[in-house]
């Protein structure tokens, strides 16, 4: 059967989408090279692949399903031996898509991309920013090859990971808030004071766990998804923070003091993970994204 791997991705463009026009501008291809190659693998096989109407899209039979997971899988396998040649040459270079927490993102991204550009300057990372809530379902339908996150087990079984660093929550306060002279801060005391919350899914809820124990909600006063706009916030006196990252100076944009302190009871630390399905075999530039993340930043404070 004289079937090209170029026919069956354009097939599963077609498969993924819900009219040939659709699937020509995902793949960059012309309107009439998809339907060229439909006609052509619809002849090959002798199945009818598709129902074709106008105005209406089409719609693939049961014999064009069942011939997409095949292409699928023959596709899948076509990329792992394309990288393992390139592994065996020497060659690692590609796309690999990571997703990133936004809170994380700003202190572990540069480093891993700075080696990266030294190590594998083939590999062309492509960066997602977003909640767990939304990357770790990416992850799952096979838009994103890896990501790091601070909260991958809370979304069950099914994966594969390697612990990056750890950190542990401190709090942030004004520089001269009578709780900065502490060495470190009860969270009673704090459960009194109006607390900026970095309104992330993951973030409040880590926030929230840790009053818990001790029968204490706390009282929120500002809300913003901006790390930055926080720490901005509590310098001037809204409040104070709680937080896993910590910049490497204590100050904001506006160059304002802060001061950042241990919490008590001390909380168990957060590993930072770079996690991928642990059903899948990672290709060779993946690996070599999860090693060189391993490297770059191990090291990381805590």
């Amino acid at each position: 059967m004289d079937v090209t791997l170029r026919q069956l991705e354009q097939f599963r463009a077609i498969a993924e989408h819900d009219s040939l026009r659709e699937a020509a501008l995902a793949i960059r291809a012309s309107d009439s090279a998809i339907a060229s190659a439909l006609d052509q693998l619809e002849r090959v096989t002798g199945l009818q692949l598709c129902v074709r109407r106008k105005a209406k899209g089409i719609t693939l039979t049961a014999d064009g399903r069942r011939f997409a997971a095949l292409a699928a899988d023959l596709l899948d396998h076509a990329e792992r031996f394309r990288d393992e040649v390139d592994d065996l040459a020497g060659r690692i270079a590609g796309p690999v898509a990571i997703g990133c927490s936004p809170g994380l993102a700003p202190t572990v991204v540069p480093p891993l991309l700075d080696l990266l550009r030294e190590r594998f300057p083939g590999i062309d990372l492509e960066l997602v920013t977003a909640a767990s809530s939304e990357i770790v379902p990416r992850l799952r339908r096979g838009e994103l090859d890896l990501i790091i996150t601070t909260s991958a087990a809370r979304h069950g079984d099914g994966f594969a990971a390697e612990v990056l660093f750890e950190r542990t929550v401190h709090a942030i306060l004004p520089a001269g808030h009578p709780l900065a002279r502490l060495d470190a801060v009860p969270l009673t005391a704090l459960s009194v004071e109006p607390l900026v919350l970095l309104d992330v899914e993951e973030s409040a809820a880590r926030v929230v766990s840790l009053f818990a124990p001790l029968g204490l909600d706390p009282i929120i006063g500002t809300r913003t998804g901006s790390f930055e706009l926080i720490r901005s916030l509590v310098a001037r006196g809204f409040g104070y923070s709680l937080q896993l990252q910590r910049p490497w100076g204590d100050r904001t944009y506006e160059g304002l003091p802060l001061a950042v302190r241990p919490i008590e009871p001390a909380p168990m630390p957060d590993a930072v993970r770079i996690i991928w399905p642990e059903r899948v075999e990672l290709t060779a530039r993946s690996r070599a994204v999860v090693a060189t993340a391993v490297e770059a930043l191990s090291g990381e404070p805590t």
